[in-house]
C-alpha cells in the first residue's frame, strides 16, 4: 500500500453465489485426524460451499470438502475412508440441539451457498468435484437407508450389529464403532446383512479392528446369498486377520445378503462392511 493507494489481492472467496450444479456433488465421505482424506486445509472458517469450491478448484485441486461445519479441505484424490452419514446432522450452535443441513434441500440457504449454512459434519465431508474431469467416488451399496445387519446371538453389551454397517472405520477399542458377540464364545456366530434391494457386487470390504483381537477374524467366511438367503455358487471367502480386506467377485448378480460367519466356537468383531458394483 501506499499514500491514497491499495494494494489489493484475491482472498479466494467468491464476490457472487451461484446455485451448485447437481452432478458436481459426490455425497458425504468420511474422514480421519490421523490420515486426513484431502491433503490441504483453507485458511478459512467462513466459506460457503461455492466459497470452498471456488477456493479448491483456484488452486487446481479437483475436490472440495465441507467439514464439520466450516472447514474447507482441498484435494486431487478424495473418498479413500468411504462413505459417511453425518452430513446432515450437526449441532451448529453447540447447544445440544440437532440442525440439519441437507445438501438436497435447493431452497435451504447451505444448497445456494450462503456463508450462514455450511455443511459438513465431524470427521465428514460434503464432496464436490471442483470440474467435471473429476470421478466421485464409488458409492458403497450398504446404505444407511436401506441396508440392515443383525447377529444370529448375543452381542457384547451395546456393540451391536449396526455398528458394522455405520460408515465409521475407527478401528480402536476408544471409538466404539464395531459390533461384536458374545465374549463368552458361541457357537457358529454370524453377521447378516440386508442390502434391502438386489445387487451385482464386485468387491466387499471388511474392516479388522487394530487395537487388539485382530484374529478374531481370522479364518471367517464371507459369503453372498440370494433373496432367499442361498449361497451364491463361488462367493465363498475365507478371511484373514489383516486390518482392511478387499475380496473381489466377477459376476455376483441379483445379490440380497451379505453374511460373515464362523464356524465352531467364537466370537465376531467386525469394525466395518462394505460393498460395491
Amino acid at each position: 500500500g501506499g499514500y491514497w493507494a491499495f494494494s489489493a489481492y484475491d482472498t479466494g472467496v467468491p464476490s457472487t453465489v451461484a446455485v451448485l450444479e447437481d452432478d458436481l456433488y459426490c455425497g458425504c465421505t468420511g474422514d480421519n485426524i490421523y490420515d486426513r482424506d484431502m491433503e490441504h486445509k483453507a485458511p478459512y472458517t467462513d466459506l460457503s460451499q461455492m466459497g470452498c469450491m471456488y477456493y479448491c478448484k483456484s488452486r487446481n485441486y479437483d475436490f472440495a470438502g465441507l467439514q464439520f461445519v466450516n472447514e474447507c479441505w482441498c484435494g486431487n484424490t478424495a473418498g479413500k475412508h468411504g462413505p459417511s452419514f453425518n452430513c446432515d446432522i450437526i449441532d451448529l450452535n453447540n447447544d445440544g440441539a440437532i440442525d440439519h443441513c441437507l445438501v438436497t434441500d435447493k431452497s435451504s440457504g447451505c444448497y445456494s451457498g450462503t456463508a450462514s449454512c455450511n455443511c459438513g459434519g465431524e470427521s465428514s465431508a460434503q464432496l464436490f468435484r471442483t470440474t467435471t474431469s473429476a470421478t466421485c467416488p464409488r458409492a458403497n451399496l450398504i446404505s444407511r437407508d436401506s441396508a440392515t445387519a443383525s447377529f444370529n446371538v448375543a452381542t457384547n453389551g451395546d456393540r451391536v450389529a449396526g455398528r458394522a454397517i455405520d460408515g465409521n472405520t475407527c478401528a480402536s477399542h476408544a471409538c466404539q464403532t464395531y459390533g461384536e458377540t458374545d465374549l463368552g464364545s458361541t457357537n457358529n456366530p454370524a453377521l447378516t446383512i440386508d442390502l434391502g434391494f438386489l445387487a451385482t457386487v464386485s468387491e466387499v470390504v471388511v474392516f479388522n479392528r487394530e487395537d487388539c483381537c485382530t484374529d478374531w477374524m481370522d479364518g471367517l467366511i464371507l459369503e453372498l446369498l440370494d433373496a432367499s438367503q442361498n449361497v451364491i455358487s463361488g462367493s465363498q471367502k475365507t478371511l484373514s486377520a489383516d486390518l482392511e480386506q478387499s475380496n473381489t467377485f466377477t459376476g455376483m448378480a441379483n445379490v440380497r445378503y451379505i453374511r460373515l460367519r464362523r464356524e465352531g466356537l467364537g466370537i465376531l468383531s467386525i469394525v466395518e462392511v462394505r460393498a460395491f458394483s
